[in-house]
């Protein structure tokens, strides 16, 4: 009998060829898009998730009230963590971490810079899953000076066959500082926010500490938050009571930070929610879950659409099957096994074309997404796209087709119109598009937030800008430098400062100010700059003066409009402002600029005149001299240093990079929605090619009667793009919603105007003609003697 059923199939299917290739096109296009997007999924969702107490493990924020707004920042001061230990009875361990910057390590005669590195306490060890290889797990580091590598920095400076036992207890050389290796650890899985290199302990970083201007050590330094806290809670601890301790910590060991306040956000949010709770991240992964739905959505609504479009040819040999006997469960499983074969034929090709495109998936993405059986997920997920999908689309044509009417079909009486089917493909073909033209806007939104970020001004001059991070040597000779590079033909202008101006995120709470209230406090984003600084980058005031480059300098300061808002005094230009332990004059206000991510908004800024601090210097050049300016520029960097490489990048790259991550979402948002609208398409191609075969002898009496090709393509594409049209009208307002919720999270976004929706529109009903336009031709160009042959 099954034998039979398989035998029936496959000839049924061989008769209808384009059918049938258009439904295992369409349907292995589909389940293909939809497992890589749902595998992209999979793992932004996963992340950090193979800590084994990941439910107890919480990040601590800063959060400082300035009038209505509340700014947030990752990080909080070092004292923080030993005192929650010794007195939040909640708290289990607490680690501290921060990021070592970009030291050469070298060992022999091998040395590069190495950028993902960090210091932290040992508690890192037992908090977060780090698998040592070799060396102590309880006591992985040795004193203050020793390092745990992973295993592939290891086998990058001690060799790749290296036993790595072996490695324990060699000395590198991390910027001047000889460092014992005193354990290697596993390499951390891609999905990790752990991207270390190595560790070095924390003890360390406080043994070099200077305090912000000499004046105190890391554990009393309450004003710096420039340390990113983690907190593992005991079983059952109540987090808002934690928060309020933290707080009451803070209060009573830095009574100017009273208005402040202090959260823990759950470690497994990290990846897709920022500090301050803003879940774009969240979002993103949401948006692009749906799309993988809608297009599973859509691939079945085809074969579902051409399935009954089929019914007429199929119902004659249902009613004469019926009349001789068949029962109706008979015809349920003969059409469910026609269904499970093309999906059988869908399911081997969807997964060999996920094969193929996941490399270029993951090139888009930059992951390393793969399909691992031996994942018992992996299974799973593609049994339940493929089994929900083949139920989706199956079932419900196979009772219409097994439900005809023997008596009616032999009378040839069975209409599609009467049985309903033209109405119900009607309405999948409206379903099919609103979700083809949500995910369109979607697309044109997103693309149009993206291009607004990369060109949107920050309020000072990028342009043809490059910054050099100076090492040990340079930065000794800094002044020497700044003066052979000013005199290189190349190079316009040269200026120096403490911070990267696009990612300056260090911050500091130890801030007063002449009229400052009780409740009133300031996080602040302090960067040390030169005198010209303001006039490199084209800032502009908008009261006070600039530095002048004299010893006035050093009790002067200038903060930006943000700042001045929150401090809540007016004019603050002439009063007095102590930041640390330096007491001195605002002289000016500087025109509020971008100089963080436009998620979010400009934070308060200060700037000070040390030239001691300065680690970076910019070179502005021009567009045509910018390679002559770079060699330029290594030459003189090689005549202070040769043993650190030159280090330096432009800031329109930099910039670019910041929305590295956005830009291969939106690359990937887009590459799927055109995969969406190519399957909507492939369904009506199929159905205009269907109602153009049904309409045959129609259009042929209306040719002999004097009708035009274009009158005849006019009347059988309308049909189509009313339902088009239907569509977009219903996709119009909830992908406004939907993609208004997405806009919210960004500081800087563009408003959605009624011409975005009319150009997607526009390309979705252009896109629906042509492909329908195609096969109405065609039947408008067919020659009527032969369709009216048998009249």
């Amino acid at each position: 009998m099954i034998q039979n059923y398989f035998k029936i199939a496959v000839r049924n299917l061989k008769r209808d060829s384009l059918f049938t290739s258009l439904n295992i096109l369409g349907l292995s296009v589909g389940l293909a898009t939809g497992l890589l997007i749902l595998l992209w999924v999979k793992d932004e969702r996963s992340f950090d998730s193979y800590h084994p107490n990941i439910e107890r493990i919480y990040v601590e924020r800063a959060n400082f009230k300035a009038g209505d707004e509340v700014n947030v920042w990752e990080g909080c001061p070092a004292p923080h963590a030993p005192y929650a230990l010794r007195e939040i009875p909640e708290v289990e361990k607490a680690v501290r971490v921060v990021t070592a910057g970009a030291p050469l390590i070298k060992y022999g005669e091998i040395a590069a810079v190495e950028k993902l590195g960090a210091f932290a306490d040992t508690s890192f060890f037992q908090v977060f899953k780090t698998d040592l290889i070799a060396g102590n797990p309880a006591q992985p580091f040795g004193d203050i000076h020793s390092v745990v590598l992973t295993e592939s920095l290891a086998r990058k400076y001690f060799g790749a066959s290296t036993e790595l036992s072996s490695v324990l207890g060699k000395v590198l050389t991390i910027g001047k500082d000889p460092t014992v290796v005193t354990a290697i650890m596993r390499d951390y899985p891609d999905n990790t926010s752990l991207k270390y290199d190595y560790i070095r302990p924390y003890e360390y970083l406080k043994s070099t500490f200077e305090g912000n201007i000499m004046w105190k050590s890391r554990e009393e330094d309450w004003g710096n938050f420039g340390n990113i806290t983690y907190f593992l809670l005991k079983p059952g601890a109540s987090v808002s009571a934690v928060e309020q301790k933290l707080g009451n910590i803070q209060h009573t060991h830095h009574p100017a930070d009273q208005g402040s306040f202090y959260t823990l956000q759950a470690f497994e949010k990290t990846h897709l929610y920022a500090a301050d709770g803003d879940d774009t991240g969240a979002q993103t992964v949401g948006i692009m879950g749906i799309a993988a739905l809608f297009i599973l959505l859509i691939a079945c609504i085809n074969y579902i659409n051409l399935a009954t479009a089929k019914a007429t040819k199929r119902a004659k040999e249902v009613g004469m099957r019926k009349a001789i006997g068949a029962k109706r469960s008979q015809l349920v499983t003969q059409f469910l096994v026609e269904s499970s074969l093309v999906f059988l034929l869908s399911s081997a090709l969807a997964i060999a074309l996920a094969y193929l495109l996941l490399p270029y998936c993951n090139d888009i993405a930059d992951k390393k997404l793969r399909i691992d059986w031996s994942d018992p997920t992996i299974p799973l997920l593609l049994s339940g796209v493929l089994g929900g999908a083949l139920l989706l689309s199956s079932i419900y044509p196979a009772f219409v087709l097994s439900a005809f009417n023997p008596l009616l079909v032999m009378k040839g009486q069975l209409t599609t119109s009467k049985s309903g089917q033209a109405n119900l493909r009607k309405g999948l073909v409206v379903l099919q598009f609103v979700c083809s033209s949500a995910l369109l806007f979607a697309m044109y939104v997103i693309g149009q937030q993206m291009n607004y970020i990369q060109t949107r001004n920050l309020g000072f001059d990028r342009e043809n800008v490059f910054q050099i991070n100076l090492s040990e040597s340079t930065y000794k000779n800094r002044d020497a430098m700044i003066r052979e590079l000013e005199s290189q033909p190349s190079i316009l202008d040269v200026t120096s400062t403490s911070d990267n101006i696009l990612q300056a995120s260090s911050s500091t709470g130890d801030t007063n100010w002449e009229g400052k209230t009780d409740d009133n406090n300031l996080l602040i984003t302090p960067v040390a700059i030169a005198p010209d600084y303001m006039r490199f980058f084209k800032m502009n005031l908008v009261s006070g003066t600039d530095f002048t480059g004299t010893q006035a300098d050093s009790t002067a300061f200038i903060i930006n409009e943000t700042a001045a808002a929150q401090m809540g005094i007016g004019n603050p230009v002439g009063k007095r402002f102590t930041l640390w332990q330096t007491e001195g004059t605002v002289i000016g206000v500087v025109k509020d600029f971008n100089f963080a991510s436009l998620r979010e908004s400009i934070k308060p800024a200060i700037f000070f005149s040390k030239t001691s601090w300065h680690g970076i210097i910019c070179v502005k050049t021009t567009g045509k001299d910018a390679n002559k300016a770079v060699e330029a520029a290594a030459t003189v960097w090689k005549h202070f240093d040769t043993s650190y490489p030159f280090d330096f990048a432009f800031m329109d790259e930099s910039f670019h990079k910041m929305y590295k991550k956005e830009q291969r979402t939106t690359q990937l948002f887009k590459a799927f929605g055109m995969i969406a609208l190519l399957i909507s398409c492939l369904g009506l191609f199929g159905l205009s090619a269907f109602m153009g075969e049904q309409r045959r002898k129609e259009i042929g009496v209306r040719k002999v009667l004097g009708a035009t090709v274009a009158g005849i393509t006019g009347l059988l594409a309308k049909d189509f793009l009313k339902l088009v049209v239907i569509a977009i009208i219903i996709a119009a307002p909830v992908a406004y919603y939907f993609m208004n919720k997405w806009l919210d999270d960004f500081a800087y976004r563009i408003d959605m105007q009624w011409w975005m929706f009319a150009v997607a529109s526009a390309a979705a009903v252009l896109i629906a003609f042509l492909t329908v336009g195609f096969q109405a031709v065609k039947a408008a160009l067919a020659n009527p003697v032969k369709s009216l042959r048998s009249e």
